[in-house]
């Protein structure tokens, strides 16, 4: 009984560990994508509520961005399809430039949320975001509809669950490394 006692405690601790590095994992996700896209983690956790309702992931959200980021640059005709798509939201193109990255999403789901649904907002999306536009319509749609941006993370807590997840993927390396260096010289015994 005592055995069985010491077993479900352990194997409580393990799963519980397990949750919390999930949850760590997380967080830190915030500050890799953030640094992917050129905002604060801070800015870019704050877009978690309307990715969760929307079913839209935060890396799909990054992608859209970076994309977004690299069209507002171009001055072929890329570039010029997603200036007209941001005039055509009534949005003014230079003051949505100087924007991060979280404002512009923010800005384009205020702007979106005027379009009826239908053909002509997926053109828009389609031309502001060329191959993803589309698939951020639900994501626009729920952060401009109850599922504002909402600073749930500090900056110093995602930093705090980043520096831990990567002290845990080093301890994991080195581990990983001793492990091989241990079978490398067991190879000529066996």
């Amino acid at each position: 009984g005592a055995a069985a006692a010491i077993t479900a405690v352990a194997a409580a601790g393990v799963a519980a560990f397990k949750v919390l590095n999930d949850q760590v994992e997380s967080i830190a996700s915030f500050q890799n994508l953030a640094e992917k896209i050129g905002d604060t983690a801070e800015n870019l956790a704050s877009l978690k509520k309307a990715s969760d309702v929307s079913g839209v992931s935060m890396d799909n959200i990054a992608a859209a961005s970076i994309k977004l980021t690299a069209a507002l640059s171009k001055t072929d005709e890329e570039g010029q399809g997603t200036a007209k798509a941001i005039k055509a939201l009534g949005i003014d193109f230079d003051t949505f430039k100087a924007m991060s990255p979280a404002e512009q999403m923010d800005k384009l789901a205020q702007s979106f949320n005027g379009f009826e649904d239908g053909a002509s907002k997926t053109a828009v999306a389609m031309a502001l975001i060329p191959k993803m536009g589309a698939e951020l319509i639900p994501f626009f749609n729920d952060l401009a509809n109850g599922s504002e941006r909402q600073i749930t993370l500090t900056g110093e807590q995602i930093k705090a669950a980043d520096d831990f997840s990567k002290s845990m993927a080093r301890l994991k390396s080195d581990t990983s490394t001793l492990f091989n260096q241990l079978s490398a010289e067991l190879i000529p015994t066996l």
